[in-house]
């Protein structure tokens, strides 16, 4: 049965293994991330890469309108070990729609024997078993590079916004390598892309560079992309992993854009109405480009069946990939069957010692299906011009400071001296400040334009505020009021180019600089009044409160920035026990304001006023309390000084 399905993800966070076969080879090319280095790597993802040993590491995709985990062993999405975004779009709306996909390179060696080494294959969720991962890091993690001038990984040889740079093989470690597996020799450089502003924010884009560094010349090569597309929405389910994912799938094929799709067959009653596909982009030998057109291309699908004889030795996947056979998916999928894909292209006749094969994948989504095709053509068109698209001025260096029932922001100028990278020219023209309740919709707050030939010319004198905090001068500054303490909200500044009778006016990203903040009243505010609760009493569900037990809270308010903060029945009994540090808290145990299982990097940590504590209603015995009266006692720890008082909980 399918609600029996577990967890097939390996996942070895941390995990080091000496002695790796591949890494001399990997090591050679240690130090460079331009854009002509067939394996740029910059060592040292946790610490210093060492050329004894690997590390096994994922990264999630999270600052565009698309959300992707990926990992440096050849796996891709969570295969729901957490809530991260796995192939999630659009990004924040909680639609998946990926459970795992994976690379499959098949080749026949000088011997005559047909080999396939996979990312991933037909498996189980929930589990740690290690079956079909037949790729291992070469080096300690990934990297990151971002081409943002004011992001903190801002490499020149960057491509895109978020570049995460990962190496591995298939040659492990003796002892280590899954049963039955024989290596090609092969080297992988997996570089994934993506964008946040429009045109661009709704696609991740792959290159893989293939080098052949074992004994054996290789011939008629195939590649592949392996996936289990799967839509619906995690933010239905309050315990995790899901069920009822799986028989539910609207698979289709595009031969003429050489891409799958699938969408829920019901679109969830309107809860997944988005789509997702995955496109192939282009194939490059030694640099130079294959011609699809005489390239063999195939799509085939079967029904998920982990037990399947069938397709569980080398030549058998072998065939499949090369079979040149496009599957027919007009309603044939969902409901009767458990669709799985794979989309492949070959051969490539000879990879020699000094070959590299280099070959580019689109993982794409749409609001529905015109909107996804769409998007699949900008994806194309990055990849046609070697991932080098007009771009705006990237968006500027902001600080919020939440407040009393306001947010101050402040903001550098660093855009206005940006040049465009196809143009080379600085075509900087103006500001917008955005305000989300939501982190969906966003209320434009503020437009301001430079003093020339279009736009209103408003200029910038109004926000000119200039000030230096912690080493950064910020010239602008933006007031908004009337807000309300204890609410999410986020803040962003986007910059925006004068475009081109070619291209329009283009905005840079919302999530560039895009901040989770809460109004709160300020240390020096929060001192001058007492300690409290709020709301008071607390109706469980207060409006801020989310679907779930576990994402409801409330706000201690007006606390010391360092303090230690009780909580009591009326007969004494000790309920919960929080030390509080304002300069440190971002309400990482209180799921409905910070959900960290969705962001374990931390990159989205709510900004705080540093006097507020959010707590989620439940004891330090892990259990929800009762409706009741409650005693709570603040103590300042760097005075001494206590308070008391009191909140009702009615439910």
């Amino acid at each position: 049965m399918r609600s029996l399905r577990k967890l097939r993800f390996w996942r070895v966070a941390s995990v080091t293994i000496l002695s790796m076969v591949i890494l001399p080879a990997a090591a050679a090319a240690y130090g460079d991330v331009s854009h002509d280095s067939p394996f740029p790597v910059v060592p040292g993802v946790h610490g210093t890469a060492q050329a004894d040993s690997i590390l096994y590491d994922l990264r999630v995709h999270d600052v565009s309108g698309i959300g992707m985990t990926i990992t440096n062993y050849g796996f891709l999405g969570t295969n729901f070990v957490n809530r991260t975004a796995s192939l999630e779009y659009p990004l924040g709306s909680g639609v998946d729609h990926l459970i795992r996909a994976g690379l499959w390179i098949g080749a026949v060696n000088a011997q005559g024997d047909t080999l396939v080494t996979t990312g991933t294959v037909d498996g189980y969720w929930n589990t740690a078993s290690a079956a079909g991962v037949e790729f291992a890091p070469a080096t300690l993690g990934i990297e990151e590079v971002s081409s943002l001038i004011n992001n903190k990984y801002y490499h020149p040889g960057a491509y895109s916004e978020q570049d995460f740079i990962a190496l591995y093989s298939d040659s492990f470690a003796v002892g280590t390598k899954p049963d039955e597996h024989v290596t090609q020799g092969l080297l992988l450089k997996q570089r994934s892309m993506v964008w946040s502003y429009d045109l661009a924010d709704a696609f991740v884009l792959f290159s893989f560079t293939l080098k052949n560094i074992g004994l054996s010349t290789l011939l008629a090569v195939h590649l592949g992309m392996y996936a289990e597309l799967a839509s619906g929405d995690k933010d239905s389910y309050e315990t995790w992993p899901p069920s009822g994912w799986f028989s539910k799938k609207d698979v289709g094929y595009y031969d003429s854009l050489r891409m799958v799709t699938e969408h829920h067959y019901t679109f969830a009653s309107g809860a997944a109405p988005s789509w997702a596909g995955i496109k192939l982009l282009g194939i490059k030998r030694n640099d130079v480009p294959v011609d699809l057109a005489d390239t063999l291309v195939s799509f085939n699908w079967w029904s998920w069946d982990p037990g399947a004889t069938d397709k569980d030795e080398d030549n058998e996947r072998y065939l499949l990939m090369s079979n040149g056979e496009k599957d027919l998916t007009e309603g044939s999928e969902a409901p009767q069957f458990d669709a799985v894909e794979l989309l492949s292209a070959g051969p490539v006749d000879v990879l020699g010692a000094d070959d590299s094969l280099t070959f580019a994948f689109a993982f794409v989504g749409g609001d529905d299906e015109e909107d996804l095709i769409l998007n699949a053509s900008w994806a194309q068109k990055a990849y046609d011009f070697n991932f080098v698209l007009p771009t705006p001025p990237p968006s500027p260096v902001l600080k919020v400071i939440p407040g009393r029932e306001k947010l101050t922001l402040r903001w550098d100028d660093s855009p206005e001296t940006a040049r465009d990278p196809v143009t080379d020219e600085q075509d900087f023209e103006g500001y917008r400040v955005y305000l989300s309740t939501d982190n969906e919709t966003f209320d434009m707050i503020r437009q301001a334009d430079k003093v020339d030939t279009t736009g209103f010319n408003t200029g910038f004198s109004l926000l000119e505020d200039p000030v230096e905090i912690d080493g950064v001068s910020y010239k602008y500054k933006l007031v908004m009021e009337n807000l309300k303490d204890g609410f999410k909200y986020w803040a962003t500044v986007t910059s925006y180019d004068t475009g081109t009778p070619e291209v329009p006016s283009l905005e840079s990203g919302k999530p560039q600089n895009r901040v989770l903040v809460v109004p709160g009243p300020e240390p020096a505010e929060a001192s001058a009044g007492k300690a409290g609760v709020f709301p008071n009493p607390y109706r469980v569900r207060a409006l801020w409160d989310g679907e779930y037990l576990r994402d409801r809270y409330l706000w201690f308010t007006n606390l010391p920035k360092k303090a230690m903060l009780r909580i009591y029945t009326l007969s004494g009994d000790l309920v919960d026990e929080i030390d509080f540090d304002g300069d440190t808290y971002h309400a990482e145990d209180a799921r409905g304001v910070y959900d960290t299982a969705e962001d374990p990097e931390g990159r989205n940590a709510p900004l705080l006023s540093g006097t507020m504590y959010a707590w989620d209603v439940i004891s330090k015995r892990d259990q929800a309390v009762a409706t009741g009266l409650y005693i709570f006692v603040v103590e300042d720890k760097t005075t001494g000084e206590t308070q008391v008082g009191k909140f009702l909980i009615v439910k």
